[in-house]
C-alpha cells in the first residue's frame, strides 16, 4: 500500500511509478475535493491506465470533474463514493479474483 498526493516529492512519485509498472496488480483509491488539481497524482492515473489489465479496482471519493473526465477518458471502469463496507468487500472481491500467473 502506497499514499502520494499532488504535492509529493519526486522520489516518492517516481518509486511508486516502477512499483506500479511491476506490480501483477493493482487498486487504486483517489480521494479528492472539488476543484481541486490532480497534480502530480496525474501521472500515478497515467501510468495505472497504461497498465490498465493489472488495475483490478479504482475508487474515486469525493466530486472531482477533472478526475471523472480522467477516468472516462481512459475508458475504465471506475467506482465512486461507495460506502466504506461496500469499498471493502469491492477491494476484497478484487483480490480473491486475481490469480498468479503460472
Amino acid at each position: 500500500m502506497l499514499d502520494a498526493d499532488n504535492h509529493s516529492d519526486d522520489l516518492v512519485i517516481g518509486q511508486i511509478l516502477k512499483m506500479l509498472a511491476e506490480a501483477e496488480s493493482t487498486v487504486l483509491l483517489i480521494d479528492s475535493l472539488p476543484g481541486a488539481s490532480p497534480g502530480k497524482t496525474s501521472r500515478l492515473m497515467e501510468s495505472v491506465f497504461r497498465h490498465s489489465a493489472k488495475c483490478k479496482l479504482i475508487h474515486l471519493a469525493g466530486e472531482n470533474e477533472m478526475l471523472k473526465k480522467m477516468l472516462k477518458i481512459s475508458q475504465i471502469h471506475y467506482q465512486q463514493n461507495l460506502k466504506t463496507e461496500d469499498l471493502k468487500k469491492e477491494i476484497i472481491t478484487s483480490f480473491r479474483e486475481y490469480r498468479l500467473p503460472r
